[in-house]
């Protein structure tokens, strides 16, 4: 039948081949599960944010050109260059604080791009000022991150590659929004941190 042309709704995510396998593997093993294990909306957000990361503390100009200032960041803070083609989507996002700028969302071609300009994070820090590199996190998953760094017996807490963990006298944990922190500490099955070389 030859190559056909598929439109994309303009009011659509942009979703990869990837991203697509994950969401159906997602959907197909949450509605295998209870009904209250099937709404586990989480378990098909955060794939879809794999690729996405938010810019934050970048001053706003009126009517800029957000992915030359992006661009630009990067390059003089982190040393990473991209191109015009590794960027699937990159704009402003509303936030609470108005006294703050709006964080700028970027959404990349792969994983290998978002992974590059993380691995930079740490020199934008050290670069000082107000701008920082964080990964695109769901609700939930923003909120268990919280919760873990209220919780006395928590040292740090953070998402990493599709989980969030939490450290506790020398020891990884990984979390759910379920799960109860008090308990799995208790349990002491984390993993030992292995120091730094």
């Amino acid at each position: 039948m030859g190559n056909r042309c598929r439109l994309r709704p303009a009011w659509g995510p942009v979703v990869t081949a990837s991203q697509n396998a994950i969401l159906k593997n997602a959907l197909v093993e949450s509605c295998t599960k209870p009904p209250s294990v099937c709404l586990n909306k989480d378990a098909i957000d955060q794939p879809l944010k794999e690729i996405d990361l938010t810019v934050c503390g970048v001053k706003e100009e009126v009517n800029e050109n957000t992915l030359a200032v992006v661009q630009s960041v990067l390059k003089d803070k982190a040393g990473v260059n991209i191109e015009k083609e590794d960027v699937i989507a990159v704009h402003r996002i509303p936030t609470k604080h108005r006294d703050q700028p709006q964080p700028i969302l970027l959404k990349v071609k792969n994983s290998e791009i978002k992974s590059k300009i993380m691995r930079k994070r740490s020199d934008v820090k050290k670069a000082g000022g107000s701008i920082k590199l964080v990964d695109d996190v769901t609700e939930r998953n923003t909120t268990l991150i919280n919760s873990l760094l209220r919780h006395e017996q928590i040292e740090a807490a953070f998402y990493y590659n599709g989980s969030v963990y939490g450290i506790s006298e020398g020891k990884r944990y990984t979390f759910n929004i379920e799960d109860d922190i008090t308990s799995k500490l208790r349990s002491g099955k984390g993993r030992p941190i292995r120091p730094r070389r």
